[in-house]
């Protein structure tokens, strides 16, 4: 999972070549809120149907622990308002959304 921690680092290393500390702290800016931004995106409400066996990431209401995240495809087997209802899907998202494009897998 991406955190603070992780962000700050990766800004210190992409803008570490920047001379003016003002223009670092701008640029970094812009990365954090960046950042911020695509964690937010990739994200569909439930409301929203995911395409035919694309893999999904579910985020679900749990008794147990809140805030599940669950790997999942949907073939959709059952109409998708009744399937996120019965596993109380608050949002999801595909996986290759998050998964890098290109290169060997």
């Amino acid at each position: 999972m991406i955190n603070e921690e992780h962000i700050k680092a990766a800004t210190d290393v992409v803008f570490a070549d920047v001379l003016s500390p003002k223009a670092n702290i701008c640029m970094s800016a812009g990365f954090i809120r960046g950042i911020e931004w695509f964690k937010e995106t990739i994200w569909h409400d439930a409301k929203e149907e995911p395409e035919y066996r694309k893999p999904i990431i579910i985020k679900r209401i749990c008794n147990i622990i809140e805030g599940t995240y669950v790997v999942d495809v949907y073939y959709n087997v059952f109409p998708w308002k009744k399937y996120a209802d019965v596993y109380e899907i608050i949002k999801w998202c595909y996986i290759e959304d998050i998964l890098p494009k290109g290169g060997k897998k």
